[in-house]
């Protein structure tokens, strides 16, 4: 049940300590055992990457073993920008709890509604996209047989996963029920887009053929924009 580290009982075990963490993310602020958004995020994110954390075993466990990977980043600026990105991230469901205990946002359903679809439209990108390039690290680096993707998703943007963030980080917000914590979700979003500028300066330094691929698409994150 092995490949390079990755075993099935590995797995399982990051899920039984992530569910209850990301639970004590947001009911802790919440200060109420009644926020039932935290259940239905946690439930829905927990069913998403259960689906990856499959497919991936089953499909492309390079992948997986890549992603799980702890890898500390060899570019200098994911080093400075790596702290405030996580921070951000978390501060999401943290922000969201808060929120609920004091009622900071009036939300009606329609919009909670449209942070599910968001976070749905998001993860069905991000599976498209692990689909597709098996050489997806979370860190900028070019592995040894390391190619240009620009099939699926990469003919149309050059970078489809961040593309997914874009949607999932304020579809989350709204989900929670919480316009304030559009604000961290927005921060999250901004260092992305400011990670992209500088992660194409080294692809078009170090990957073979990614240069001419960057001038036949010419969008990076959002298609006909930018």
């Amino acid at each position: 049940m092995k490949n390079k580290g990755v075993t099935v009982l590995g797995i399982v075990w990051r899920f039984v300590i992530a569910i209850p963490v990301m639970l004590v993310i947001m009911l802790w602020p919440a200060g109420s055992w009644y926020f039932y958004e935290a259940y239905i995020y946690t439930g829905v994110q927990m069913c998403f990457s259960g689906f990856l954390a499959i497919w991936l075993y089953k499909n492309n466990k390079r992948l997986l073993e890549e992603r799980l990977k702890k890898e500390m980043p060899k570019e200098c600026y994911e080093k400075i920008m790596a702290g405030p990105f996580f921070l951000s991230m978390v501060a999401i469901p943290v922000v969201a709890g808060f929120d609920f205990r004091f009622g900071w946002s009036e939300m009606c359903l329609y919009w909670q509604i449209l942070g599910g679809g968001l976070f749905l439209v998001s993860a069905i990108l991000m599976f498209l996209v692990m689909r597709e390039n098996t050489f997806l690290a979370l860190t900028t680096k070019v592995q040894d047989d390391h190619k240009v993707i620009s099939t699926g998703p990469y003919s149309v943007v050059r970078h489809p996963m961040y593309s997914s963030v874009l949607m999932m980080m304020p579809g989350i917000s709204l989900l929670l029920g919480s316009f304030c914590a559009l604000i961290p979700s927005v921060i999250a979003v901004g260092l992305l887009l400011i990670r992209t500028y500088f992660e194409e300066a080294t692809l078009k330094k170090e990957l073979k053929g990614y240069e001419e691929y960057s001038k036949k698409v010419s969008s990076r994150v959002i298609p006909y924009v930018w």
